[in-house]
């Protein structure tokens, strides 16, 4: 075959490709869902479609998964942040929920929030180790936060904000690990 024939046909290529972007996120989601009890392959699906770029017209490598994922998990912290900081401004609620505790979970969340960064420039540099272990940390910035509440035997105010973010991080995880797999 010549060349210019072969090269006509790589071009053709994605056209050939029945899979499309919303395939490859379906199957992606099914997969983290597969090997993580904790995953929602319907939830998954949902929350990172109404993420993805529209110029995505080919399917998105698992790489572009990961990233997308990470950067829902990195809006999901920065409104636990956002929500911490809230409180904190109204004495009321800063009183009624402990201010040192909504102190502490606005500085959890703001680390969480740059340990995802770093978590997405690992996965873009084929880091995926470095990553998994950004997002652990995020992780575990959000159960410090909880923590606190919980030793003083008090209503956690940032619940629906935490359990956004945990699922966005369970999905980030179960990314990276198919990715490092």
């Amino acid at each position: 075959m010549a060349p210019s024939t072969i090269s006509f046909l790589f071009l053709l290529l994605p056209l050939l490709n029945p899979a499309s972007a919303a395939d490859t996120l379906v199957d992606t989601c099914n997969q983290c869902a597969a090997t993580n009890p904790n995953i929602n392959s319907t939830l998954c699906v949902s929350l990172l479609s109404g993420s993805v770029p529209k110029n995505w017209t080919t399917p998105p490598s698992l790489s572009d998964l990961g990233a997308l994922a990470v950067s829902v998990a990195i809006a999901n912290a920065t409104a636990a942040f956002s929500a911490a900081g809230k409180l904190l401004e109204s004495p009321q609620e800063s009183a009624a929920y402990g201010k040192a505790c909504l102190e502490d979970c606005k500085g959890q969340f703001d680390d969480a929030v740059s340990r995802l960064e770093d978590s997405v420039r690992a996965m873009n540099a084929g880091r995926i180790k470095d990553a998994r272990t950004w997002i652990s940390a995020a992780a575990a910035s959000s159960t410090t936060c909880e923590d606190c509440f919980a030793e003083k035997g008090d209503d956690f105010p940032l619940k629906k904000e935490s359990a956004d973010l945990a699922v966005t991080l369970r999905i980030s995880l179960a990314i990276a690990a198919l990715l490092d797999g």
